[in-house]
């Protein structure tokens, strides 16, 4: 690089020590996070977590396995509950759906818990769908003619005996 009169200045010049101190301090900081990325990788390999960085929600007490019913495919999923309140969905390890090859059937609870699959954005949205304030949450009846909007609630034990007797259910027969 030359100066105004068109020479090249000679010994260290800002622009220099501005471009080899930018140098040095990303290398020192990559370095560091390289150490750290490969101190985590080390510790995952091993398998071994310490108390601070353990995953709550991957203890094998805090999941329900269940099914998606979001469309009709009924894609099985791993429901996380943390202190009684969903958190998240996630496919379970062991289903062939979420996860190819899925894991061996011998593997325990417990490490299989730790593995998360994916699950499509119909399935994630069901943590939505089990709070939401207008979701169905007993039996109803209709409570008059077909199209009046009335409703009754009844028991689940009733609706089944209904429904697998039969008859004159709504007082629409003969």
């Amino acid at each position: 690089m030359k100066d105004g009169n068109g020479k090249k200045p000679e010994g260290l010049t800002r622009r220099s020590f501005l471009q080899c101190s930018a140098f040095v301090g990303g290398s020192a900081l990559l370095v560091q996070q390289v150490e750290r990325a490969l101190g985590v990788v080390a510790t995952a390999e091993a398998g071994y977590l310490t108390p601070v960085e353990q995953y709550e929600l991957a203890k094998a007490e805090n999941i329900i396995n269940t099914v998606c019913l979001q469309c009709h495919v009924a894609c099985p999923v791993k429901a996380k509950f943390l202190n009684g309140v969903l958190q998240k969905l996630d496919g379970p390890a062991y289903s062939s759906q979420n996860m190819q090859p899925h894991i061996a059937y011998h593997v325990s609870p417990e490490e299989a818990a730790r593995i998360d699959t994916t699950i499509c954005s119909k399935s994630q949205s069901g943590v939505q769908t089990y709070y939401d304030p207008y979701r169905l949450r007993k039996v109803l009846k209709r409570n008059g003619p077909r199209g009046s909007n009335r409703w009754k609630t009844i028991s689940f034990e009733q609706a089944v005996e209904e429904i697998v007797n039969g008859g004159n259910l709504f007082g629409e027969g003969p």
